[in-house]
């Protein structure tokens, strides 16, 4: 349920977003968390060959823009400008200058809202160095100018005000939707495991440094009754296939295809522990707060993740699970073994992650902080 309240607003709120809507649940929960506030939001994004050009989502307007060659000003920033609205939202850098000049020229204000450490995410090592250095001066002159900047954890929040001299941002956790789920054997029921097999699930995309490989390895090291499920699709899955045959770990991890996005909580509570297992290598993934771990809360799972600053903080916090190096299988392993090993344990973990969703890290928390920052625009 979204926070309900009495205070209504006709202000318009511009998101833009460079990807087609359809899978941002981050982008998603805020626009509707605004329209149930009384606000009028309208989402700019992309257009991809499955999508319409225009639609209404929950009251969200969604018009995709597809992006045409220009010798001078992009057509996106020419629709973004004529979108006239009272506060731009950016999200993400990919979108702050467009939503800056907007609201420049509209006499708006700016919201920029930052998923991750832009500047120290794993594709930024491919980037040119003139244009690395062309982001990081843009970010740094429009953070400064914005009306409000928001991030998704403490320590980004914390790196973005040392890095600008900013105010430090606003911390909007990509928590769950805050529903009643039931517990499933969707994935022991499709994949045809005995009622009694423990599932340790890996969920998402399959990815190049999100230690997968390591993963993999811990396979050899975990007990029959322990079986690794990969729930999802990508680029590293021949790759995996070759690995699991090599190890000869075939009975103990297994695949499970990718499930719409609406559906990802209730095949999660399948699952009997949730894995994180982010190698460090860049600084937006050693403060990393995946979208599957607050999925794994709201499916009422423990977590085994790597022992990184805000992950760790959120296990340890409320006793849901272990940490470990992701570079040691062994280690994996044995974090798995611990949580999914002692019945009783088990069982005390999941009382305590129930206890860690319902009373803090759900969306309808996170929401009043959003629009507390929204109220402070409009005064």
């Amino acid at each position: 349920m979204f926070f309900s309240t009495s205070f209504m607003s006709k202000t318009k709120v511009v998101m833009k977003l460079n990807n087609d809507f359809i899978h941002d649940t981050r982008v998603y929960k805020e626009a509707l968390s605004l329209i149930n506030a009384g606000f009028s939001v309208t989402v700019l994004c992309e257009k991809s060959p499955k999508t319409k050009s225009k639609e209404i989502i929950s009251g969200i307007k969604v018009k995709r823009l597809k992006k045409k060659p220009s010798f001078l000003i992009p057509n996106t920033l020419k629709d973004t400008i004529k979108e006239k609205g009272d506060i731009y939202h950016a999200h993400d850098l990919g979108t702050l200058l467009f939503c800056y000049i907007a609201a420049r020229k509209n006499k708006a204000k700016l919201v920029y809202d930052s998923h991750e450490l832009y500047m120290d995410t794993e594709g930024m090592s491919e980037v040119p160095l003139l244009k690395k250095i062309y982001l990081k001066l843009l970010e740094r002159f429009v953070s400064k100018r914005c009306n409000a900047v928001i991030t998704v954890n403490e320590s980004i929040a914390k790196e973005l005000a040392k890095r600008y001299k900013i105010k430090k941002p606003y911390v909007v956790m990509n928590c769950a939707l805050k529903e009643e789920v039931e517990k499933t054997d969707f994935l022991k029921g499709g994949l045809k495991l005995p009622l009694d097999q423990k599932i340790a699930l890996y969920h998402g995309y399959f990815q190049e440094k999100r230690g997968i490989e390591k993963l993999i390895e811990a396979a050899e090291f975990l007990p029959e009754k322990i079986v690794i499920v990969f729930m999802g699709e990508g680029r590293l899955k021949n790759k995996m296939e070759d690995s699991i045959k090599e190890l000869g770990v075939e009975k103990k991890v297994k695949f499970f295809p990718m499930v719409p996005v609406d559906k990802v909580v209730l095949y999660v509570s399948s699952a009997d522990l949730g894995i994180i297992p982010y190698e460090r290598t860049c600084l937006n993934h050693y403060y990393a707060t995946p979208n599957k771990l607050f999925e794994c809360l709201a499916a009422g799972v423990p977590i085994a993740c790597s022992n990184f600053p805000e992950m760790k903080k959120i296990v340890w916090e409320f006793n849901i699970g272990e940490v470990f190096n992701p570079e040691d299988p062994r280690e994996i392993a044995s974090s798995i073994n611990q949580v999914l090993g002692n019945g009783s344990r088990l069982e005390e973990i999941k009382a305590n992650v129930k206890r860690a969703f319902e009373g803090k890290y759900n969306w309808g928390r996170q929401e009043k902080i959003l629009l507390k920052v929204y109220r402070k625009l409009e005064s």
